[in-house]
């Protein structure tokens, strides 16, 4: 069952963490309204697992790991930018580097004509192509919302153990 919860600032700030995602654009950045994340990490004391607890049992005191792709979306996309560092090959073991040793990242801006009322969603994650570590900046007015596979839910603990069944396969 796909379960659609809204973000509060707090949730994003504090408690929803992208840094173990892999990061998949199905659009061109300048009309992008979401993108998807695997492996979306949900700390225990977020607002959102209120909303997912009333659908889906989860035990009390844990964090949570989402085993599948979730779709991030946003109301009003303002402007963002990104930036990759690229890999050397797939396993995303080392990152090509130029003549002087120096990581080779690529780098895009996009800005719409109103700058007025937006938030800053930062996310940092392995970026599926180009294949990199990526930091996508987002300015946007009104909450992100995650579509969230209520099935891909398992606890940090069960992925920890078992990283070959619920970690991104490539």
């Amino acid at each position: 069952m796909i379960l659609c919860v809204e973000l509060c600032e707090d949730d994003y700030d504090n408690y929803i963490d992208f840094s173990e995602s892999n990061l998949v654009f199905n659009a061109p950045f300048e009309t992008m309204k979401s993108f998807n994340a695997w492996g979306i990490t949900v700390l225990q004391g977020a607002n959102c697992l209120k909303q997912i607890r009333q659908v889906v049992y989860l035990p009390d005191n844990k964090d949570f790991y989402i085993s599948g792709f979730t779709e991030v979306s946003f109301k009003e996309i303002r402007s963002g930018s990104i930036s990759i560092a690229l890999y050397k090959d797939n396993l995303g073991e080392g990152f090509i580097k130029d003549s002087n040793n120096n990581i080779v990242k690529i780098n895009k801006e996009w800005r719409s004509t109103d700058q007025t009322n937006f938030f800053q969603y930062e996310f940092c994650g392995v970026t599926d192509w180009p294949h990199g570590q990526g930091e996508l900046k987002i300015n946007a007015e009104g909450r992100p919302s995650l579509a969230v596979e209520t099935d891909f839910i398992v606890t940090t603990g069960e992925y920890i153990l078992n990283v070959d069944k619920f970690g991104f396969k490539r």
